[in-house]
């Protein structure tokens, strides 16, 4: 419970400085698909930076090439008055289940919006234009969703129609209805971010950008912008991309500027270093040196030492701590030290030291059986 909500806080940040960087710097230039390919990578960093696990600083000592190999039986660590479990705070559990709460919500609207489509893609009068899937439904507002474009009534040959419809192929052309369901999927997550609907605004406003760019090679910006002012915006499912979804005047106005100059693509560059910033925040993981621990028991060695310089690689009787392995099993519970945050992050591994010579296994935080 805690590492969700600590990777939901950690996504959260990422998620503000890189859309911060995207508004600021990026999202009054013309190159739209270098636009919208910032936006889905964003989408990819915020999920991925929090979940990686990259340590820094010295590691462990392993046991040395060519050392005793021996098993250890599995022990564990008993709770002390130094080390208690730890208990996650009443807040938490409540944190936790009203964004569970919210994601059951967002899912639900999600499925309910996809499943509503279908069925009005089953429902409704269909036309075939030049490949492409009209349907028809006087609700409909003019829109698309994958390969079909939804309209209130067919005009045949009707000019502004036909406008209508080659916009709404650009967007079939571009796959934009993959990237409207990947960032609803992605929206279902962070549900509760704050500017979660600037980013979303923003993604779809690149998508009307670059169907405006493709869709004023073929006519004029002047008659489209007409078009664009003449028809009225009525609403349409996030899911669609709906034809007159954002603000006329942005539009127009991207139309007529002037293209970005190509060294402004360097702007991009910007993401690099934001990156390495949230890496090192989040996915860098300090490895800290454990200060050794008192030298273990004496070993009892069952048959006699070997003659000096004499090596074995095998030996018949392998030497036990003295007082058996019980007493071994408590030294160990004694001098390892399982740290409180360490159990809350779930954090695992084998530690080893080295006496004597010769290396060995101490203890396994997970339990397991330990080899040296």
């Amino acid at each position: 419970m805690t590492a969700g909500l600590s990777y939901l806080w950690e996504g959260s940040i990422c998620l503000l400085l890189l859309y911060t960087l995207y508004r600021f710097f990026l999202a009054r230039l013309t190159f739209f698909s270098w636009n919208r390919a910032y936006l889905m990578l964003t989408l990819v960093l915020v999920l991925t930076i929090p979940r990686l696990a990259i340590p820094v600083g010295p590691s462990p000592d392993t046991p040395a090439a060519g050392g005793l190999l021996y098993l250890v039986p599995e022990f564990e660590i008993p709770p002390s008055e130094e080390n208690p479990s730890a208990t996650v705070p009443l807040l938490l559990h409540v944190l936790f289940w009203v964004y569970m709460t919210g994601l059951a919500v967002s899912l639900l609207r999600l499925f309910t919006g996809l499943y509503q489509i279908f069925r009005q893609i089953r429902s409704s009068e269909r036309h075939i234009f030049q490949g492409t899937p009209l349907l028809i439904h006087p609700d409909f507002t003019p829109s698309s969703f994958l390969k079909y474009i939804f309209l209130p009534e067919y005009l045949p040959g009707n000019k502004d129609q036909l406008m209508i419809i080659a916009h709404e192929q650009i967007h079939s052309k571009f796959y934009h209805s993959f990237d409207c369901l990947t960032f609803q999927l992605f929206r279902c997550i962070f549900w509760f971010h704050p500017i979660i609907k600037l980013m979303e605004n923003s993604l779809y406003e690149v998508h009307e950008y670059q169907v405006d760019r493709e869709i004023t090679k073929f006519h004029s910006k002047a008659e489209y912008s007409r078009l664009l002012v003449h028809l009225v915006w009525t609403g349409g499912g996030k899911l669609v991309n709906s034809f007159n979804q954002f603000q006329i005047r942005n539009r127009i106005m991207m139309m007529a500027k002037e293209n970005s100059k190509l060294r402004e693509k360097f702007k991009f560059l910007l993401i690099l270093p934001l990156m390495g910033l949230l890496i090192a925040l989040f996915s860098c993981e300090p490895q800290e040196e454990v200060s050794p621990a008192p030298p273990p028991p004496p070993m009892e060695s069952i048959a006699p030492p070997p003659p000096p310089m004499e090596v074995f690689d095998l030996v018949e009787n392998m030497p036990v701590p003295s007082g058996g392995m019980e007493k071994w099993s408590q030294y160990l519970a004694d001098n390892l030290v399982y740290t409180k945050e360490a159990k809350e992050k779930g954090v695992t591994g084998t530690v080893y030291s080295r006496y004597g010579g010769f290396s060995s296994a101490r203890g396994n935080l997970k339990g397991d059986w330990m080899r040296a």
